[in-house]
C-alpha cells in the first residue's frame, strides 16, 4: 500500500479480513483445551474426595497441596495430571512462538491494499519469522538488563536506607522502560513489513522515527486498546459473577466470547501500528497552490 491508511481503514481491515482473527483464536484455543482436559480428567475424581473438599472449604493452599500429594499415589490419573502441569509452560511458549510465526502474515494482511491470498499469507509468515524472532530475542535481553538494573537499584536504595520514594521511582522507571521496549518491538515489526526491509536495526530505527513523528496517535492507540481490554475484563467479570455456577456452559461461552474479543483488540492494535508505520506523504510541487 503506497498511501498511508487512516485508523478507520486499518481498523476496518480487522473485520473485513477476519482470517488472522480466526487463526490466532483457534491456535490458542486448541492447545489450551488439550491441556485443560489432561488436568480436568484426573481432578474430576480427586475433587470429589472428602479430604480435598475439606481443604477447599478451609481455603488453605498448603492443606490442598498436601491432600493432592497424598491422593496422587492412591488414585488413578496422577501421571496424566503431572503431564498436564508440565505441559502448561510448554504450551504457553508454543503459543507465543505460533503468534510470532503468524505475525508476518497478519501484518501484510493489514499493510496491503488487497487481501493477500493464502499462499502469500503463509509465505510472509515464513519469510518474516527469522527477523521477528531476532527482534524478540533482543527484547528479552533488553528487558532482562532493565529489570536487573532496576532490581539492583532498588536493593541498593533499601540497603543504604535512602528515601523510600526513590526506590518506588526507580521501579516505576523500570516498568515504563519495559513497556517501551515492548512497544518498540511491535512498531519495529510493523515498520519492517511496511518498508519491506528485514534488517532488524533499520526496523528499530524506523520505529524510533514513528515514535518521534506520531507520538500522540501512538499514545492514543495504546491507551485506547488498553481501555478496551479493561472494559471487556470488567464486563466478563460482572457476567461471570452474576451467572450461577451450575450454568457452567453459559459461563464457558462468555469466557470464549471474551477471548475472541481480546484477540480482536490485539489485532486492532496491530492494524493501527501498521497505519502509523507508513511514512508521512510529502505533497508534490504540483499540489502547492500558487499565489
Amino acid at each position: 500500500m503506497k498511501t498511508r491508511p487512516t485508523f478507520r481503514e486499518a481498523a476496518s481491515c480487522v473485520f473485513r479480513r477476519p482470517w488472522p482473527w480466526v487463526i490466532r483464536y483457534v491456535g490458542a484455543l486448541v492447545p489450551a483445551l488439550l491441556v485443560a482436559l489432561m488436568l480436568l480428567i484426573p481432578l474430576r475424581s480427586w475433587l470429589s474426595q472428602p479430604l480435598v473438599a475439606e481443604a477447599l472449604e478451609t481455603q488453605s493452599l498448603d492443606f490442598l497441596v498436601d491432600a493432592l500429594m497424598s491422593l496422587s499415589t492412591e488414585m488413578e490419573g496422577g501421571p496424566l495430571l503431572l503431564a498436564g502441569v508440565v505441559l502448561l509452560p510448554l504450551v504457553w511458549i508454543g503459543t507465543r512462538m505460533l503468534w510470532l510465526l503468524l505475525e508476518g502474515g497478519v501484518l501484510i494482511t493489514y499493510a496491503r491494499p488487497k487481501r493477500p491470498i493464502a499462499r502469500a499469507f503463509l509465505r510472509a509468515c515464513v519469510d518474516w519469522f527469522p527477523s521477528f524472532l531476532l527482534i524478540s530475542i533482543l527484547v528479552v535481553l533488553a528487558t532482562g538488563v532493565v529489570v536487573g538494573i532496576a532490581a539492583v537499584g532498588v536493593a541498593l536504595i533499601q540497603a543504604l536506607s535512602l528515601w523510600p520514594s526513590l526506590g518506588i521511582a526507580v521501579a516505576a522507571v523500570g516498568v515504563v522502560a519495559v513497556v517501551g521496549i515492548s512497544v518498540a518491538a511491535e512498531l519495529a515489526r510493523a515498520a519492517a513489513v511496511v518498508g519491506e526491509d528485514r534488517n532488524v536495526w533499520r526496523a528499530f530505527g524506523a520505529a524510533g522515527r514513528v515514535v518521534a513523528r506520531r507520538a500522540g496517535p501512538l499514545l492514543a492507540l495504546i491507551l485506547g486498546t488498553l481501555l478496551l481490554r479493561m472494559l471487556l475484563f470488567l464486563v466478563q467479570r460482572a457476567l461471570s459473577g452474576w451467572i450461577p455456577l451450575s450454568w457452567w456452559l453459559l459461563t464457558l461461552l462468555i469466557q470464549q466470547l471474551y477471548q475472541i474479543a481480546i484477540t480482536g483488540v490485539g489485532l486492532l492494535r496491530r492494524a493501527g501500528e501498521v497505519a502509523l508505520a507508513f511514512p508521512t506523504p510529502v505533497p508534490s510541487e504540483l499540489e502547492v497552490p500558487t499565489v
